[in-house]
């Protein structure tokens, strides 16, 4: 009986012994699962390219010129309204504020992008807005006068301003750390594909077709924006969690622990006490240290002359003998759309760092040779060096949408601590297009003053400039939680990184 009981009692505790081996297992599973955990990336994949649409949008806007002011030229043309023929002074000053209105009312809507992406949400904001969007080319499709075409200028560049404000913001907050650096570049990816759009259209000699295509995918935008979940991060601002945790859900799928992100990016909100913070309390040296990098970058981007070289780029294509300009520009928005997309797969492996580094000293010796080129070109020795000027093009396209193009978009977004990233965003984005209507309204007057040569030269003074800010002020974001990123910022070590987003 005695025997019975030990061999019984050596059963149990086998048993209990595999039990717990068993338990022990699991947990261990669990814990591994847990550090291991990342949410489903193809979920964010599709609301970014949802939402990257409406920088399609904005590339067709930016571009819009090229194809239309042409065709408004001549009398054949679809357009029921045409401008002054060329070489006339009155064409001279429409053709100006046509070019220059979008850039302008892009500084308007862009300063108050921050307020009104925290007043209705990130996601009504786009879908509010793209309605004038739809308008603007309505006006441009059937208006039969000039000012019409001011008026829908000045009108898309509002919300075109406003847009590139809140799209990055709102991918930026729907990313996960590892993640947000690709996804970040769609942005950059998608406008320069509109640009291409457009310069395609001029193949269709038509302003009507041009106008309609564009209206075209504005709607498209407008259609599918209805489909992206709010912003996690907004929700979380307005405490409304049960909202966010939907929200959350969505975009990094069931098996995801939404609850240990939403905690952490809580804790983030309520350390930076935002609910009370006024503006000038927000104003910490580290959120000014932020605004200054990300400011500088929007000014290295714009200043490093790239809007002058694209201005250029009809005129140099002229001086080395291409008897088809429309094709070249074509090709040139292609390559452009490719370094883009090479930009959004290299970002989350060489670093933001390295990509800025590359692309401003790469577009810096491309602008000393380029200024090289129109110092000699007018030397009959050196007519065979017409390919060169076509090279340098090229090449300073494919760096600059490497790093310089696309980066500033997004690591304004990243550098911004929770308070501050809607109204900072907002003045970035006017920071931006103020330089955009600096340099694009005076480099025809900087280089009649100083000649071509010497204003590509003082271009790429700027740029290296720039590379040394980036190498002595820039830190490096890839991977990095926003917690991380901002106590770099105030000179400490950063925590061991999360998987969370705030």
């Amino acid at each position: 009986m005695a025997e019975y009981a030990r061999g019984s009692i050596k059963k149990d505790t086998s048993h209990m012994e595999k039990r717990e081996e068993f338990v022990g297992m699991l947990k261990e599973n669990q814990n591994k699962s847990a550090v291991k955990q990342e949410g489903n990336k193809l979920p964010q994949y599709v609301c970014a390219i949802i939402a990257s649409i409406g920088a399609f949008v904005i590339g067709t806007v930016l571009a819009w010129t090229s194809p239309t002011l042409k065709l408004l030229e001549t009398e054949n043309s679809t357009a029921q309204l045409h401008i002054a023929p060329e070489k006339t002074d009155e064409n001279t000053f429409q053709r100006m504020w046509i070019s220059a209105l979008t850039p302008l009312g892009a500084i308007l809507g862009a300063l108050p992008a921050g307020y009104f992406a925290d007043l209705l949400g990130r996601k009504k904001t786009m879908i509010f807005f793209t309605v004038p969007w739809i308008v603007s080319w309505a006006l441009l499709i059937f208006g039969t006068s000039v000012a019409v075409i001011y008026i829908s200028r000045f009108l898309t560049g509002i919300i075109t301003g406003l847009f590139c404000a809140v799209l990055p913001l709102y991918v930026n907050e729907i990313s996960e750390d590892s993640v947000r650096g690709s996804l970040g570049t769609l942005f950059q990816v998608f406008l320069t594909l509109g640009i291409l759009f457009d310069y395609t259209l001029t193949l269709t000699h038509s302003y009507l077709i041009v106008n309609l295509a564009c209206g075209a995918v504005t709607v498209l935008f407008f259609a599918v924006a209805f489909l992206l979940p709010e912003s996690h991060v907004y929700l979380m601002k307005k405490n409304n969690r049960p909202e966010a945790e939907k929200s959350l859900r969505r975009l990094r799928g069931p098996y995801f622990d939404i609850h240990v992100e939403l905690n952490e990016l809580r804790k983030n909100l309520e350390n930076a006490g935002e609910q009370s913070l006024s503006y000038s309390e927000m104003f910490t040296p580290v959120n000014i240290k932020a605004l200054a990098i990300a400011l500088g970058l929007m000014l290295s981007q714009q200043l490093s002359g790239i809007n002058a070289v694209i201005f250029f780029a009809e005129d140099i294509f002229t001086i080395a003998g291409v008897k088809n300009a429309a094709l070249c520009t074509i090709g040139m928005g292609v390559v452009q759309s490719m370094a883009t997309v090479a930009s959004s797969v290299l970002v989350e492996k060489a670093g933001r760092r390295l990509l800025l580094l590359i692309s401003s000293i790469g577009m810096g010796v491309t602008l000393i040779v380029l200024g090289y080129y129109f110092k000699i070109k007018d030397d009959p020795a050196n007519a065979s060096l017409g390919w060169l000027p076509i090279v340098c093009l090229f090449f300073f396209i494919i760096v600059f949408s490497l790093g310089l193009g696309p980066l500033p978009w997004m690591m304004s977004g990243e550098l911004l601590s929770p308070e501050i990233k809607s109204f900072g965003s907002g003045v970035a984005v006017a920071t931006n297009w103020i330089c955009v209507s600096i340099i694009t309204g005076s480099f025809g007057s900087l280089t009649k003053a100083i000649g071509e040569s010497f204003a590509f030269w003082l271009f790429a003074v700027i740029v290296l400039i720039a590379a040394a800010f980036v190498f002595f002020f820039v830190p490096e974001t890839k991977g990095k939680s926003v917690q991380d990123i901002q106590l770099e910022l105030a000179g400490k070590k950063p925590s061991t990184q999360s998987n969370g987003n705030a």
